[in-house]
């Protein structure tokens, strides 16, 4: 399981409706995994983090496709 968690800065409003989808251990996963994050950066008005968040989740997801022997990889973004 890959989990991105972002703590709130004070006086930012963050909604904390988080989003997680389970997706192949193939690479393609990786474009799925950052359209997520994109969108919900975006949405909780965050978008200062979106290229460095969007960089982490796709080298972990890479990096599980490669080596993951299971069947999905979960990916989620929390508030």
């Amino acid at each position: 399981m890959l989990t991105l968690h972002h703590q709130r800065p004070a006086l930012a409003h963050v909604p904390s409706s988080p989003a997680t989808l389970r997706l192949p251990y193939t690479p393609a996963s990786a474009l799925a995994a950052r359209r997520m994050v994109r969108a919900k950066l975006t949405e909780w008005n965050l978008p200062h983090l979106t290229d460095d968040a969007e960089l982490i989740v796709t080298e972990l997801v890479s990096n599980a496709a490669k080596t993951g022997c299971l069947t999905a990889i979960r990916v989620s973004i929390t508030g």
